[in-house]
């Protein structure tokens, strides 16, 4: 069952705007092969235990936080109440204000990074896209969030979705003048 698809991958990205049956039977699959995933839960109406025990990852917006977990008043219970739902870490995107990180290696709130805002249409998908990249180059969640908050930024400064993602050199080069010790925490050898 496509488990060809996960050979050499480090994670999964799922999004719940497809059928719950068709996230689960992903998460499932990808898990039974050793591939982490992260769920960004656009659209979900509940948490379903089920499929949150294969969520390496929980990434909802601030929004999205507010209707899964109406009974936490504050950012860092409804991190602790997706845990004990299942997910492994969290991260909760709070727009202009950063985003609150609850896992093993680090808790706390990174700040945004400011930019003039265009449109905020991508900036989730530039977030979570810069986010898997890095942790697969195996940065440390705080750093991957990190440099995955610059990316939001440049997306937010652009028209569109696809239009406004920026390319990897050239976050890095933006990245390496204003904070230059963050690219080089990760695995892999960066360019200079």
């Amino acid at each position: 069952m496509h488990k060809d698809l996960f050979q050499n991958a480090s994670y999964c990205l799922l999004q719940t705007e497809i059928p719950e049956n068709t996230v689960e039977a992903a998460a499932r699959l990808a898990h039974e092969c050793g591939v982490r995933n992260i769920l960004k839960p656009a659209a979900m109406k509940r948490l379903l235990p089920s499929l949150m025990k294969y969520i390496d990852i929980f990434v909802p917006n601030k929004t999205e936080a507010e209707l899964l977990c109406p009974e936490e008043t504050t950012i860092e219970g409804k991190a602790e109440a997706f845990i004990r739902h299942g997910a492994k870490s969290v991260i909760i995107t709070l727009g202009h204000s950063g985003c609150y990180i609850k896992d093993p290696t680090f808790t706390g709130y990174l700040p945004a990074i400011h930019f003039s805002t265009i449109d905020t249409t991508g900036a989730a998908d530039a977030f979570i896209g810069a986010l898997a990249a890095y942790l697969t180059d195996g940065y440390p969640i705080e750093h991957a969030a990190r440099i995955a908050t610059y990316a939001a930024a440049f997306s937010v400064a652009r028209q569109g979705v696809i239009p406004a993602l920026i390319d990897r050199n050239s976050l890095e080069a933006y990245i390496k003048k204003v904070e230059p010790d963050l690219i080089q925490i990760g695995n892999r050898e960066v360019f200079t």
